[in-house]
């Protein structure tokens, strides 16, 4: 459809409290190439309002808040359905009258044995916040031995998708 009504819906539906202003594609004839998919979102409920203050996640829910690997210990293999190469850009605009006073720190992990790279970024110029998360897997079978690796993967990427941003009134 033209209008992409069917994605909104299914958005809207997954997500209530978020609403598409705006939703565009690339490549989406191109079935060799990504398909890159773009809104423009308004989320009133992604920030949390006390004394001045803004708190807000970057990940505004589209973030990793659970790890999704539970065993202390694994003696089989790991197999993921398919390779992930995740990524996530949020450009936020501060509201005029707050300036930052708290981003999360910038990491950047490789798996010890190969397989997994997490990138989680956060720059600010001027009235803008710059936020990138990349998640990338690229295998689809972890050895028992790679677990506690792969384990900690999730943890980092857990820990940085749930760090505040943090604005103060001037």
């Amino acid at each position: 459809e033209k209008d992409n009504k069917h994605i909104k819906e299914d958005w809207q539906e997954t997500f209530p409290d978020i609403m598409i202003d705006k939703i565009s594609f690339e490549n989406e004839k191109k079935v060799n190439d990504p398909l890159k998919c773009a809104l423009e979102i308004s989320i009133p409920q992604a920030v949390q309002i006390s004394d001045g203050f803004i708190y807000m996640s970057p990940m505004l829910g589209f973030g990793l808040d659970e790890n999704p690997l539970k065993q202390k210990k694994r003696t089989f293999p790991v197999e993921l359905p398919v390779k992930t190469n995740e990524q996530y850009i949020l450009n936020l605009t501060i509201p005029e009258g707050y300036e930052v006073v708290e981003l999360p720190e910038q990491i950047s992990t490789t798996m010890d044995t190969g397989g997994a790279k997490f990138q989680f970024r956060v720059s600010h110029k001027g009235n803008t916040i710059q936020v990138i998360s990349k998640v990338e897997l690229s295998k689809v079978q972890f050895t028992p031995e790679e677990y506690p690796g792969l384990k900690h993967y999730f943890d980092l990427i857990v820990e940085k998708h749930g760090e505040q941003i943090v604005l103060k009134k001037i």
